[in-house]
């Protein structure tokens, strides 16, 4: 998995299977024994990475969050210390989703995943009265879920060079100003 990760982050998705082996240290075959293709590499690579980031953990204050504007701070900030782990994975796999209908699946997977989430987050706020006027639970999360996109991500830390706490700072303030009413 890391040889994979490592080849995948450097070259993109055009790296093979051989150079993965060769990377690992392994047979080719040997690659191929634990993994059918390399789309299902990087499906199991992501998870890997989703794995070894705690990302579960990550996510708990979330869930423990005493309210709904704490549950989208909580949110922002588990996502500055996952995104700087992901990534790089990630930005290979958008560069490679329109060419590659299974990586396409991939990343709708992992970004369906995130939707779900500020869904949930911004039902919370709405159940807690707090979602402003004009606004409903699944178009606010879209605009979260926009908002929070690893392009956007990208395009402030990486090209700016914001810190990733950073952005979540300005992000929440930013969010939370548009969503939000105060209590």
């Amino acid at each position: 998995m890391t040889a994979a990760r490592a080849l995948l982050e450097e070259r993109g998705f055009d790296v093979g299977m051989g150079d993965i082996a060769r990377r690992a240290g392994i047979s080719r075959q040997a690659v191929y024994l634990h993994f059918e293709s390399k789309t299902d590499l990087l499906q199991q690579l992501t998870t890997w990475v989703e794995e070894q980031a705690n990302l579960g953990e990550l996510l708990a204050p979330v869930y423990n969050a005493p309210d709904g504007e704490a549950a989208l701070k909580a949110l922002l900030h588990a996502a500055a210390a996952f995104e700087p782990q992901i990534h790089a994975l990630a930005r290979v796999t958008e560069q490679t989703r329109d060419r590659d209908p299974a990586v396409q699946a991939i990343n709708a997977d992992r970004m369906s995943r995130r939707l779900a989430g500020m869904t949930a987050v911004m039902a919370r706020i709405k159940a807690e009265g707090r979602l402003r006027p004009g606004w409903d639970i699944d178009r606010a999360a879209a605009f979260v879920w926009m908002t929070t996109a690893p392009p956007s991500y990208h395009a402030i830390v990486v090209e700016l060079g914001w810190t990733a706490e950073g952005w979540a700072d300005a992000t929440f303030q930013l969010l939370r100003d548009a969503f939000i009413t105060p209590p």
